[in-house]
């Protein structure tokens, strides 16, 4: 967004945009930014601001924050940049000024427009008297973009109409009504001493790190709420689960949560959306949830079930195609969680296929892009096939018989249910996601699994550090999956308990877990003893690194606990040794027995560590969260042997035919595990 010093009006000329000419209201000198020169893959240049917006794949983003490798998209298609140069040079740049459609072309390359996205806020802030309005973003340079686009609004207003202006800066605005409208970062000092009125967080989710946005959270929310006239307004892209905005939307509370797909702009079709599609992957995208055809029958309140085309006709009272109805007959709609609302329904005409079921109940159209449940967990209608089951609302799961391909034809989609999942023709479809990070190790249809399925069912022992979901089973093996910390307050000290259900395939089940920063090494070792008799003489699986060496020390030599698995002599390496073959097999072991159903996980706090554990520049930590509670379950899930992550894995004790200097239960994990397991290239993991 930029800060001009002067705008020259004009209604005479058109520019070229990826929709064509398109009409523009000015050209704007700005102040003064610092240059940075961008070159692409075709040998096109741009000089530009650093705040400069360009588009990648749809979506805005700042020259400054560029990365060689980028692609952008330019009049001959998709780019990639080749060098970025900071010419350490400030100059004058010049913008155009509202151009329909926001984006045109510069050098060849798309460039977003000054936009005005502050109109509530200029309204609030003429029209109150002595009030304090705040504008965060993820970054100070963001907020201030947002209050650029308030001042020119407040410019273009009519005399008679603008308050007088005080103080008129980069970072704030003074009325002589006495309101007065500052940005800030987003951190726990933002607007420190201020009692705020109005308060817009932009971009929650990307606060970075994400305790920004909670310390803020804490140090204002109270204060704000205090009034009953305050007012709170967030927005933002999602950006993983299990942080601060997705608790907001997610949450039961008294904001009003709104959704707004890609398919709300005007000028974004079904051309658009498979460009865009074509360049990002299923996680990325999907944000979308397709179309029903309108015999498809929903159940809503007060009534008998409706078809989807008589909901439509009743919401909209109007044969306007492609066009979303706001539901303000407030319509509530039938979910496993009962009754709840939704934004609205819009039409459209797509390709469909239809699902029969050996079931005597209904078939059903739906677009290839609609999202089933199955076992909870959620699928494509393209990738179905005969044979397949899907979640059903009464017969709890029904088979499918036959796939017709039924070409183009009218479908309907509810806009934002409350909750996400809704019954049509008593199967279960999911409308509005809230997507975890495209980096995070589990998928983020499981992770939402999870989310949905954690247990608040268990009772706490060992001075409430102990959570028990299950008590221990005659009959049942159980491992022990154990990471180590000092116990000084910071990192946590886990022992995580799997029940076996089966060995061959593996299936497994979360039974308790012991979670606490303050418990040192020669207590916890006591403490693992202790959980190890507890559940049946449970296998102990503990990395022997840093503390854990002390640990495995003192439950082989001191409580003398058989149990232990070690993966080389019982003189020179006790427990399990996390190097280039064992750490990144056991990670991504983990990882697909959760995504498979396979280890089904209760406790809260390792689905919220699971919701943070992501990949970035080829490493896996949790970011934002601790990672004890994972390390201890892939740990624990090593136990089972493999040959490949593809094959069944099977539970046996290992045999050394040396004697007793070779110790554990894998059978391929000896002083020898390199020469064993194949030789792969895992550094990316570690």
């Amino acid at each position: 967004m930029a800060e001009f010093e002067n705008i020259k009006n004009t209604d005479e000329w058109e520019v070229w945009t990826p929709d064509g000419w398109k009409e523009f209201s000015g050209v704007g000198k700005t102040v003064q930014y610092k240059e940075y020169k961008v070159t692409l893959e075709d040998d096109r240049e741009i000089i530009c601001a650093d705040t400069h917006i360009f588009n990648i794949n749809g979506y805005n983003i700042y020259c400054q924050d560029l990365n060689i490798g980028d692609t952008l998209d330019t009049i001959d298609g998709n780019k990639k940049v080749t060098n970025i140069e900071n010419l350490d040079s400030w100059s004058n740049m010049y913008d155009l000024v509202d151009v329909d459609g926001r984006v045109y072309y510069t050098d060849g390359i798309a460039s977003h427009n000054t936009t005005t996205v502050g109109a509530y806020i200029l309204w609030y802030a003429c029209f109150n008297n002595d009030k304090f309005i705040g504008i965060t973003s993820n970054t100070a340079s963001s907020a201030k973009d947002v209050l650029n686009r308030i001042k020119i609004m407040y410019e273009e207003l009519p005399v008679w109409l603008k308050p007088g202006v005080l103080e008129y800066n980069k970072h704030s605005i003074v009325l002589d009504n006495g309101t007065t409208i500052m940005t800030a970062a987003t951190s726990k000092d933002a607007f420190r001493g201020r009692t705020i009125n109005c308060l817009y967080m932009d971009e929650m989710a990307a606060v970075d790190p994400s305790w920004k946005a909670e310390e803020f959270w804490a140090a204002n929310y109270s204060t704000i709420t205090a009034s009953k006239h305050s007012k709170i307004i967030v927005t933002s892209t999602p950006k993983g689960l299990h942080n601060l905005f997705h608790r907001i939307y997610s949450g039961r509370n008294n904001f009003k949560t709104l959704c707004f797909p890609w398919y709300y702009h005007p000028e974004r079709g079904e051309e658009w959306k498979e460009e865009t599609k074509a360049n990002m992957t299923n996680v990325e995208w999907q944000q979308e949830h397709e179309c029903v055809g309108g015999d498809t029958l929903v159940n809503i309140k007060n009534s008998d079930s409706i078809r989807m085309d008589t909901l439509y006709s009743l919401i909209s009272n109007s044969n306007i195609d492609t066009k979303i109805f706001k539901n303000n007959e407030n319509i509530q709609i039938l979910t496993p969680s009962g009754y709840k609302d939704f934004y609205g329904i819009r039409k459209q005409r797509k390709e469909a296929i239809r699902f029969h079921f050996f079931e005597n109940i209904d078939s059903i159209d739906v677009t290839f892009n609609h999202i089933f449940l199955q076992n909870g967990k959620e699928i494509f209608s393209g990738d179905l096939n005969v044979g397949d089951f899907l979640d059903h609302q009464e017969l709890n799961s029904v088979q499918i018989a036959n796939i017709q391909n039924l070409g183009k034809i009218e479908v309907y989609d509810l806009v934002s249910v409350d909750g996400s999942i809704y019954y049509t023709n008593g199967l279960k479809s999911h409308n509005c996601r809230f997507l975890g990070s495209s980096h995070t190790l589990i998928d983020s249809s499981t992770l939402e699994f999870l989310l949905e399925h954690e247990s608040d069912q268990y009772f706490r022992d060992l001075n409430d550090r102990f959570k028990i979901f299950e008590k221990p089973l005659e009959g049942y093996n159980y491992v022990l999956g154990v990471d180590v910390a000092k116990g000084t307050g910071r990192d946590y000290s886990v022992c995580q308990v799997l029940r076996v259900d089966s060995v061959d395939p593996v299936d497994v089940e979360q039974v308790a877990i012991f979670r606490n920063n303050t418990t040192d090494v020669y207590e916890f070792s006591e403490v693992i003893h202790k959980i190890c008799k507890y559940y049946n003489d449970a296998f102990i699986m503990v990395e022997n690194n840093g503390e854990g060496s002390t640990i495995v020390s003192n439950l082989w030599w001191d409580f003398e606990n058989e149990m232990l698995v070690n993966s080389g002599s019982k003189k020179n390496n006790l427990g399990i040794r996390a190097h280039r073959n064992t750490k990144p097999t056991a990670v991504l072991l983990m990882k697909k027995l959760i995504e498979n159903g396979n280890l089904r996980i209760k406790d809260s706090d390792t689905i919220n560590e699971l919701t943070g554990f992501i990949q970035d520049n080829n490493k896996f930590y949790g970011k934002d969260v601790h990672d004890d509670t994972i390390a201890a379950l892939y740990w624990a899930v090593y136990i089972f042997e493999f040959d490949e992550l593809t094959e069944n894995y099977t539970f046996k004790r290992f045999e050394n035919p040396e004697g007793d200097e070779g110790w554990g239960i894998l059978s391929d994990v000896d002083d020898g595990v390199a020469d064993i397991i194949e030789e792969e290239d895992f550094s990316w993991l570690l």
